[in-house]
Formats: structure tokens, C-alpha cells, sequence
């Protein structure tokens, strides 16, 4: 047996194909049947491929941690656009404040800042004039001493005194003036003591309610120069409501006391709807011979501004001007509709209850809630207080038009177009904007 196993295992090497071919010479090996599988060709991804978030990212991880002597050279449009961005951030934020105030300086034209002005009247301060001057000195390119003495304020005029007794020129340095940053550190400075006052006014009326705790004061959520907004606690619901504190107009027809504070209460607990928004509270403060009214309300995470321009609902606290400063992306025209038709209901309840015509109907006063629009600000109307979009209609305003409607109106056009309607009605310009986004 084991010799017939030698044999067949003789007979199988003696068939077997060699290992190598040709000479001993020029031997080689023979070529193996079995192809070796090829190597994985690992493409690099082109440019058009590449995730553009991940590259910023990294990007700004890598500029982070290097030192400013081994920063690499941007190109110079990178850096005009970066500056634009800055100088276009820090304008929305002044601007936005500046402008408003310079708005009610010339509603205020009876009563001009004299050189009686003093420190306790918060309109004729000094340090009112600062971003007002550079206001006007971007648009008219006017020197500051020229725009306040303008305002009689008495500056020494260095005109008068150009010659000397001898006749000769008296020349001094030019100076460069205050700059931008100076100008913005006033107007941040004017900010803050604005925002400390109204904080001391808020504890003070606290300390009367034991019913309210105070969580935080907010940013300036609207843009009513003279209006701040907190976050309370209310201690007997156990639940967070948001407070609103602002000076009452002197267009104010109504007497303040406590009965007209009961009949205003009494007022808005009658006004029961789904699409208004309740007010649970409305209360009067004196402070250092000025009144102010305080309104307590739900708070609500956004309004219907906050989803024309894609503001998050975590987003809903952060600053007007810096929410709003770029233009939005508007509604589908489904939810224009439902929303629409939603703030016309709450309209036509108000009209059959016999309220007076709302006139501050914009969408930062229509919260949206789980979906729902419910209509806000409804005690403007009945303190006297002025809307944004008054000086824009009222010169052309015919007694033909409700100032509801028009309002109502421009709100639709927001909707649409994801921005305000800069004008009384929409020109061909406005209205090519509608049909581009009505028809894509």
C-alpha cells in the first residue's frame, strides 16, 4: 500500500508544469493564472464636491489658533468685503436708533434743544446730540459745531476771530473731529444709561408687586426707542410672563387713576378670542414726575416677523436691528392665506365689539403661537401711542380707507415679498417682486 501511494505520487510530479521556464541560464518564473486584484483608485474629491460649511470651519478653527505675526495675506476683496460686513453690522445697529431719534426730534420741533437744556430732561440732554451730529454728518457732510449751533447750542464761533489785532491769520492744527468709534461709544454709552434707568424704574414697581419676581431684563426686541421688555416670574401661576414698560405719550386721552386702570382690565378680559392675544395685566407707574405704563403678557417664542425673516424660535429675544437688518424670504402662499385670514377674523371681532380702529397692525405685533396668529398691541391704540408706518400714511391717508386695512395691507406685502413696503402703495418695482415670488 504505501509503495502504490509513492508511485501515484511520482506519476503527478512527473506530469507537473515546472516552476520556471526556459534556460537555467534565463530562467524565470512562470505566470501565475491568478490575476492580482488591482489597488483601490482613491479619486481626490474636485472643488465642486467638497463640503463648503466644513471648509469655512476649518478654515476659522486653523485662523484661531495661529498668532497674528504668521497670518496669511487675505486678498483685498476678502478684505473689503469683511470690512463691508463689519461697517454694515455696526450701522444697522446705530442707524436703526439714530434714526428714530432723529423722528421724534422733529416731532418735538416746539420744544428744540436751547441752551437750557440739562441733564434731567431726557430729550434735551447733551448727550442726545452726539448720534444725531453723525447722522448728519453722513448725510450732509456738515461739520459737527455747525449742526449744533444749528440747534442753539452756543459754541465758540472760530470765524469771528480768523485775524489777530495785527491783521495776520491765526491758523491752527485741523483736527480729524470724532470719529465713528467715538460716536458709536456715545450712542452704546446713551444706550446703557437708557437700559439702567428703565431697570431701576422696573424694580421699583417690584417692590410694589410682591406678585412678580424679576428673571431678566431683555434686549430691544422692538423698535420703540422708549420701550424695554422683561421676563418675570409669576409667583401665584407659577409659570414666566413678559412685562412691557414704556413712558406714556402726551397724546395719552386718557386720565390715569386707578379706575381708568380697572376699566382698562376689565376691557381685555372681555376681549376673549383665539386669534387676539391676552393681556392679563395692565398697570400705572410714577417715577421722578413721569408716568409709565406696564403691560403684562405671555410670552411668546416669535412673532410673525420672526418667521418672514427665518428668525429660530430660540432667536426670538435677540436685538430688532440686528434680526431684521437683511431682507427675509417671505411665506408660501398657504400660510399667507391661513395667517391672513386668521388676523382678519380678530379684526372683524374687535369691529363687532365697537374697539377703536387698530393702528399699529404690523407684524411684529401678531405672535405666532403652535401655528396660530393672534393679534397683539391692541393697548397702543387706546394710550395715544404713534406706530412706525403713522408718518408714512397719515399725510395720504382719505377717509375712503380704514388705517387698519392699509396697515393690513402692508403686512400682506411682507408676507409676501420678506420686506416692508418703503412706501404708501407698491410701484412696479414692488409689484415685479410679488409676481417673481408668487409665480416660483
Amino acid at each position: 500500500m504505501f509503495n502504490l501511494y509513492q508511485n501515484l505520487n511520482k506519476k503527478d510530479e512527473d506530469h507537473k508544469e515546472p516552476v520556471v521556464t526556459g534556460h537555467d541560464r534565463f530562467w524565470q518564473e512562470r505566470p501565475r493564472t491568478r490575476r492580482k486584484r488591482r489597488a483601490v483608485n482613491r479619486r481626490t474629491q474636485s472643488a465642486i464636491e467638497l463640503d463648503s460649511e466644513a471648509v469655512i470651519s476649518a478654515r476659522g478653527t486653523l485662523r484661531r489658533g495661529r498668532s497674528a505675526s504668521i497670518e496669511d495675506d487675505d486678498s483685498d476683496e476678502e478684505k473689503s468685503y469683511q470690512l463691508s460686513n463689519k461697517i454694515d453690522n455696526l450701522a444697522k445697529i446705530l442707524f436703526s436708533r439714530v434714526s428714530a431719534a432723529r423722528k421724534e426730534s422733529d416731532v418735538r420741533e416746539r420744544w428744540p434743544l436751547t441752551n437750557n437744556a440739562n441733564t434731567t430732561d431726557p430729550v434735551c440732554s447733551r448727550w442726545c446730540v452726539n448720534p444725531i451730529c453723525y447722522w448728519y454728518r453722513l448725510r450732509n457732510r456738515s461739520p459737527e459745531p455747525e449742526i449744533i449751533r444749528r440747534t442753539n447750542y452756543n459754541f465758540p464761533n472760530n470765524d469771528a476771530t480768523d485775524t489777530d489785532g495785527n491783521g495776520r491769520h491765526n491758523y491752527t492744527a485741523l483736527g480729524h473731529g470724532p470719529s465713528v468709534c467715538e460716536d458709536v461709544g456715545e450712542y452704546m454709552e446713551m444706550e446703557k444709561r437708557s437700559r439702567d434707568r428703565a431697570l431701576s424704574i422696573f424694580q421699583a414697581y417690584i417692590r410694589k408687586t410682591p406678585r412678580y419676581s424679576l428673571v431678566k431684563q431683555l434686549n430691544n426686541i422692538g423698535s420703540r426707542m422708549d420701550k424695554h421688555w422683561f421676563t418675570v416670574r409669576d409667583t401665584c401661576l407659577k409659570t414666566d410672563r413678559l412685562i412691557t414698560l414704556a413712558p406714556l405719550s402726551r397724546n395719552c386721552p386718557l386720565s390715569i387713576s386707578s379706575l381708568a386702570k380697572n376699566v382698562l382690565n376689565d376691557l381685555f378680559l372681555a376681549l376673549q378670542h383665539p386669534y387676539i392675544c391676552p393681556i392679563f395685566d395692565i398697570d400705572f407707574l410714577e417715577y421722578d414726575g413721569q408716568n409709565y405704563v406696564i403691560v403684562v403678557q405671555p410670552i411668546s417664542q416669535g412673532s410673525l416677523k420672526d418667521l418672514i425673516y427665518g428668525i429660530e424660535r430660540t432667536g426670538w429675544n435677540e436685538d430688532w436691528s440686528q434680526k431684521y437688518g437683511s431682507r427675509g424670504k417671505g411665506l408660501p402662499l398657504p400660510q399667507v392665506q391661513q395667517m391672513g385670514r386668521q388676523v382678519l377674523e380678530a379684526l372683524v371681532f374687535l369691529k363687532e365689539r365697537g374697539f377703536p380702529t387698530v393702528t399699529h397692525l404690523h407684524s411684529g405685533n401678531v405672535l405666532v403661537q403652535n401655528g396660530v396668529a393672534r393679534l397683539a398691541g391692541l393697548e397702543n391704540t387706546l394710550l395715544g401711542f404713534t406706530s412706525r408706518i403713522h408718518p408714512l400714511i397719515v399725510s395720504r391717508m382719505s377717509q375712503s380707507i380704514s388705517v387698519d386695512m392699509l396697515c393690513f395691507g402692508h403686512m400682506l406685502f411682507e408676507m409676501c415679498a420678506g420686506y416692508e413696503l418703503p412706501s404708501f402703495k407698491p410701484n412696479s418695482v414692488h409689484l415685479s417682486d410679488l409676481e417673481m415670488l408668487l409665480n416660483y
